[in-house]
């Protein structure tokens, strides 16, 4: 299917379809060897094709690419996905982060008796979980309806088996399971009766021995040959595909707007395939990720390609907190349980075209280089560093000094309920709109809860923190007994939320908005309604896995952020005023 040397001609540098119109020339098939065809922007009905022969699917290929020898996003496998109906039985009891429910436990009739099939743990959101947790409720038995109970790890508890779900999977497994399931939706339109083993595996019955000897060799087939490669020694079905990005930077897509086709190429590879490196093209800039399946989150189960396949996704409405700002890096080489470095220079082994900010630091005594994330690529380069959470300065490099906006870092000390940082939230809240201040919510992604107002430059950062301070002290006089601004860790009393107006200082980073954090399950720093604050919600009630659908329900809530930059000459004005009316 390639030809990389011939006549003593090095052909690696010749584009794809170059390379094969020569090989087609020379080659001599016979009984065992033979030219690998192509079609040429038919992707979909090849796709087609290889669903009915019951192959694992095809790879796409751009068209004019080198051979580089390693694997890259120019060359992309598209996976055969099945899906099916099947009975919930059960569900096994929540672990870790979970909070209803671990996996439901599933099954096909055959004939009268329900078989078990395996169990599916993802594909749910947190309301999702809960909204079938209560049906689940109302179904409870004590005994299995299938007619072989599996013996699992989790405590299992039984449901009539009236629900049913659907499932997509890889494929079957020798022993009849279903190989690595995701949750899809539960089907109010399907009756259990008609979720059959012959119904979900017709290919048993028609292709017989022959059927089961090509599912077994697909079962022994290791996992590499799964995911996208440039190996000479592996042939495959070739569909032609443009996958790098163009080099022109595309603005950030709508909430809930489908990906152009390169992003959705380069998602899919990221979220599903299994190599531990991956060469991709993102706005001109070539990138390589590496240690791909290194597990980040291991409560979660969520690895280094889960994280940088959500920045990928919603990289671009971070950009606008990040562009033209120094960084603080926080590297987790090897995930959350290991430990953690800070970086502030911008050293030598980071790649030119990833911009400087040039910062004065007495450390040093003199001038040191920060590294800014000005686009898309910048971002996921420093993500595959180990930057689980993305940390700027509230002010830009031009203008380091002046910062433009100040924030309310609320951090609860141990055991203080998230309602309490809720409520005293919502009373900052409160009073920055009454002094006629637009403010930007969102969750820490911790345990606390940050609350931004947009400026205009043209204050210091030691005007920025009397302000914090001062509407600190008055949100503290309003709620007495829930606030402390004693920033002694050991000192600090218990069940109070401190009020950090100092962390708006010059070089004192934050994590932005929709970073990630370095939390079990991957908490996201996310931005709320001033309504939401009076629901009750938990603080890692978002997190890298729900915050698709989180954006799809609400939309990109800090989108008018930059068109709010206020002035704070009025707002002092009446803060001045409320302060003197309280003084009376």
């Amino acid at each position: 299917f390639d030809l990389l040397y011939c006549d003593g001609y090095d052909l690696r540098k010749t584009p794809l379809e170059k390379r094969k119109e020569l090989l087609q020339q020379i080659l001599r098939p016979n009984a065992r060897i033979r030219y690998s065809e192509h079609e040429v922007e038919k992707g979909q009905e090849l796709y087609d094709a290889a669903r009915l022969q019951g192959l694992e699917g095809i790879i796409g290929k751009k068209r004019d690419s080198v051979y580089v020898g390693q694997r890259t996003s120019l060359w992309l496998k598209f996976k055969i996905v099945d899906e099916l109906d099947a009975v919930v039985c059960g569900w096994t009891a929540p672990r870790l982060s979970r909070e209803f429910f671990g996996a439901l436990v599933l099954g096909l009739y055959n004939g009268p008796e329900l078989e078990f099939i395996g169990s599916v743990g993802t594909g749910f959101d947190y309301d999702m979980q809960k909204s079938i947790h209560d049906q689940l409720k109302k179904l409870r038995q004590p005994d299995s309806a299938l007619k072989v109970p599996p013996k699992l790890k989790e405590r299992i508890e039984w449901v009539e088996p009236h629900l049913v779900a659907r499932v997509k999977f890889g494929n079957w497994t020798d022993g009849h399971r279903l190989r690595a399931p995701v949750f899809v939706a539960l089907r109010t339109d399907s009756s259990p009766e008609e979720c059959t083993v012959q119904a979900a595996r017709p290919h048993d019955k028609k292709d017989g021995a022959a059927g089961k000897r090509r599912a077994e060799k697909a079962e022994k087939r290791p996992p590499e040959a799964l995911s996208e490669t440039n190996d000479a020694s592996e042939s495959r079905v070739e569909a032609k595909r443009v996958v790098s990005q163009k080099k022109t930077p595309e603005k950030a897509s709508k909430p809930g707007k489908s990906a152009p086709p390169a992003d959705q190429a380069i998602q899919k590879e990221l979220r599903e395939g299994a190599a531990e490196g991956l060469n991709v093209e993102i706005e001109g800039q070539s990138l390589r990720f590496t240690h791909l399946n290194k597990m980040y989150f291991p409560e979660s189960g969520i690895r280094k390609r889960d994280l940088l396949a959500y920045y990928f996704r919603v990289g671009r409405l971070m950009l606008p907190f990040l562009k033209d700002r120094p960084m603080v890096l926080r590297r987790y080489p090897n995930g959350i349980r290991e430990k953690a470095f800070f970086q502030k220079e911008a050293t030598d082994s980071i790649p030119d075209w990833l911009p400087r900010a040039t910062v004065f630091s007495e450390e040093r005594g003199g001038a040191m280089p920060y590294v800014m994330a000005n686009n898309l690529a910048a971002l996921l380069y420093l993500t595959n560093l180990g930057c689980i959470d993305h940390n700027p300065w509230s002010s830009r490099a031009e203008s380091q000094d002046s910062p433009d906006y100040v924030f309310f870092d609320l951090d609860p000390t141990p055991g203080t309920p998230f309602a309490t940082v809720l409520r005293i939230a919502r009373t900052i809240h409160q009073i920055l709109s009454s002094i006629r201040l637009t403010s930007f919510l969102k969750t820490s992604g911790a345990s606390g809860f940050h609350i931004f107002v947009p400026l205009l430059p043209q204050y210091s950062y030691e005007q920025t923190r009397v302000f914090a301070e001062l509407v600190g002290r008055m949100a503290a006089e309003e709620l007495p007994g829930l606030i402390t601004f004693e920033r002694i860790v050991r000192k600090r009393p218990q069940g109070k939320v401190l009020m950090d107006a100092l962390q708006n200082a010059r070089g004192k980073p934050l994590a932005t908005v929709y970073s990630a954090r370095a939390y079990p399950g991957a908490p996201v720093s996310t931005p709320v309604t001033p309504d939401e604050l009076k629901k009750d919600f938990t603080a890692d009630r978002w997190t890298i896995n729900n915050m698709d659908q989180r954006l799809k329900a609400v939309g990109n809530l800090w989108e008018d952020f930059w068109k709010k930059r206020q002035s704070l000459s009025a707002p002092l004005e009446l803060l001045d005023k409320r302060l003197s009316s309280k003084t009376k």
